[in-house]
């Protein structure tokens, strides 16, 4: 009997101390994993962190060069309302300016509106120029070199959009409203007035570098500042081509 209890107490302890070493290893491996549960979500945490600015550095890096400058060769025709078209000999154009983007985030991460302004200057000399005068039978063919040359000089307004589909790589359109003073040289006799101008293109860029192409166009009543007297206005309408190189700060 004796023996026998003997035998159960020693059962009784052992399961006892059993159920007990069970327990507490069912609480420390509880304890691990949520120790691993938090190292986890701290991580997670982190890399969110790390991803979040590492995209945001990249925005900025994508999206803060919003000045510009370009200097293109541009080809012009100049049509006056009665007479011949003149033809450019050659022509240069410089614009500078700055883009003010209409939200802060791009949309799908990609794309952007903006409004920009700044200035235009272009200037152009155009070919020697061959009018005949047919009076009578008797007259001759008069041959007469203009030597014209077109200075405009302008301030840019208008909407563009850009797309950034990889990289620093950026694809760009837009239109602008070009008001301006715009002088014609004829010989001694300088002629000017304002004048409504629209340009539109698109551009390619990388970074800070860019090549683009626009259009151009508009039209003016020229006078002349050398006249005394009354002096009739003379309609002239103006479009040319241009290729420009663009840097981007």
């Amino acid at each position: 009997m004796k023996k026998y209890l003997i035998t159960l107490c020693l059962i009784i302890s052992m399961t006892f101390y059993g159920h007990l070493l069970y327990a507490q290893n069912i609480s420390y491996q509880d304890s691990v994993q949520h120790r691993l549960d938090s190292l986890e979500n701290v991580v997670k945490a982190l890399s969110s962190s790390v991803q979040k600015t590492q995209k945001k550095e990249k925005d900025h890096s994508v999206w803060s060069r919003k000045r510009f400058t370009a200097i293109g060769y541009a080809t012009q025709t100049l049509t006056p309302a009665y007479g011949n078209e003149l033809k450019s000999d050659f022509g240069v154009a410089l614009t500078s300016g700055r883009a003010v983007y209409l939200h802060k985030k791009p949309l799908f991460g990609k794309l952007k509106f903006a409004f920009n302004w700044g200035s235009d200057i272009s200037y152009t000399k155009y070919k020697n120029y061959k009018e005949e005068y047919n009076y009578s039978a008797a007259d001759e063919m008069e041959i007469q070199d203009y030597g014209l040359h077109q200075c405009d000089i302008g301030i840019l307004v208008g909407p563009s959009i850009t797309f950034n589909p990889v990289g620093h790589l950026m694809i760009s359109g837009y239109f602008r409203f070009v008001p301006s003073y715009s002088m014609l040289i004829l010989n001694d006799d300088i002629n000017s007035n304002y004048a409504s101008f629209f340009t539109y293109g698109g551009e390619i860029s990388w970074k800070a570098i860019g090549i683009g192409v626009e259009g151009r166009q508009g039209n003016a009543k020229y006078s002349s500042l050398m006249s005394e007297g009354d002096d009739i206005k003379m309609k002239y309408t103006t479009h040319s081509l241009r290729a420009y190189i663009s840097l981007h700060f």
